[in-house]
């Protein structure tokens, strides 16, 4: 796997930006605040399910948001209380508040654990809710990371955190829809489409033969994609049958 590092928690400075936003919003009691020991995030309250509360939660918002589209997923490394947390992500997506969550469990034992969450375990969630959504999370526009304790047990809480890192596989293709697989794709048909034409027609076979490819790997949104129409357009991929068979075949 290959890990790139989010948050680092090496100095009580590294905490600033985390903020709490309990259930008070909603007219709750539950309280807490985050604190630095020991190169760790401290996340510290108690959790009361008095009217209608019942969560903590502690959001980074980090300027310009994060950009995940090339991860996989994320993991943590914690020391908890044997209470059943989550991790949120809120993207510029969907409703206001709607926000996409997977758990984790912490142990009792008072040990590091280390928590890896593929991003295929989050599941969107509105005001504490599951939604439904056919839409995929937009993870190179994640503008809010946040943990939260909601598993319904009134009584103190606390979590350190030492680290949050996204990791990924390692593979060597891109992740579909991400700025590096569009790159690759649009510097692949602009070579093939470069080479002049040839008696057997060789190049303008080849175009057709990328554009399929191309459409295949991202759906229709590619021959939406201005940096592909240009070259397209040069070799008459975007017009006539072509197209028309392109389009049929989505």
């Amino acid at each position: 796997m290959l890990f790139r590092s989010i948050a680092r928690f090496e100095d009580a400075d590294s905490i600033a930006p985390w903020r709490p936003n309990h259930d008070r919003v909603m007219g709750g009691v539950s309280t807490g605040r985050p604190t630095w020991s020991d190169g760790a995030m401290r996340l510290t309250g108690e959790l009361s399910l008095e009217n209608n509360g019942g969560f903590a939660s502690f959001r980074w918002s980090p300027a310009g948001g994060l950009d995940l589209s090339e991860a996989d997923g994320v993991r943590l490394r914690v020391r908890g209380d044997g209470r059943n947390w989550k991790v949120n992500l809120r993207t510029r997506q969907g409703r206001r508040g709607m926000s996409w969550q997977a758990p984790f469990m912490t142990s009792e034992a008072d040990a590091w654990q280390t928590v890896i969450l593929p991003f295929d375990a989050f599941e969107p969630s509105y005001r504490g809710r599951l939604v439904r959504t056919e839409e995929p999370i937009e993870l190179a526009r994640v503008v809010t990371f946040g943990i939260t304790v909601a598993d319904g047990q009134e009584g103190s809480y606390a979590l350190e955190v030492a680290s949050i890192e996204a990791w990924s596989s390692g593979t060597a293709e891109p992740r579909a829809g991400s700025l590096a697989a569009r790159e690759a794709r649009t510097s692949a048909l602009a070579e093939s489409l470069s080479e002049e034409p040839t008696a057997d027609a060789s190049a303008l076979e080849e175009a057709p033969r990328a554009g399929e490819r191309a459409v295949e790997a991202e759906g229709s949104d590619a021959l939406q994609d201005p940096l592909l129409q240009a070259p397209l357009e040069r070799e008459g991929v975007l017009s006539g049958p072509v197209l028309s068979e392109h389009l049929g075949e989505i």
